[in-house]
């Protein structure tokens, strides 16, 4: 099982609200989950690596990161006023990045990621069922 599928079933068990992995050859660039949650409907590009890169200055994604398609999704998306997140997972932590962010996302350094975490737990409502509506307006003004 890839890594990236992995850590999808960790998190679908906690997440509240309706939620939809999307399988789509279809559409290139749609992200991997939509999601519904206290009536804020947003979608989710789910992205693991194994590591951190031994350098601090080293993109962490890189290659590994979004696809020009994803990123041009998202931008259409964000502009017709939807919410994106991409949800990173690197060793054990977790990133929770704004979409508005997609086209720097595969060059983020770990200080960079840090900087623009908006913590996954607040929204997907993990941890306050409120949550992703401070998570959102946070975005809003990135």
């Amino acid at each position: 099982m890839k890594s990236e599928s992995r850590f999808w079933r960790s998190l679908k068990a906690k997440i509240p609200g309706h939620f939809m992995r999307v399988e789509n050859g279809c559409m290139p660039g749609t992200p991997d989950v939509n999601l519904c949650i206290n009536g804020r409907e947003f979608w989710v590009e789910l992205k693991d690596v194994d590591q951190f890169p031994k350098r601090p200055t080293t993109p962490v994604f890189g290659r590994e990161g979004l696809r020009p398609d994803q990123v041009l999704w998202m931008k259409q998306r964000i502009k017709a006023g939807g919410l994106v997140y991409i949800i990173g997972k690197v060793a054990n932590e977790t990133y929770c990045i704004s979409g508005v962010y997609a086209e720097n996302f595969n060059n983020f350094t770990r200080s960079e990621l840090e900087e623009r975490d908006l913590n996954y737990r607040k929204v997907l409502g993990l941890d306050d069922p409120e949550g992703i509506l401070s998570a959102t307006k946070a975005m809003e003004k990135a």
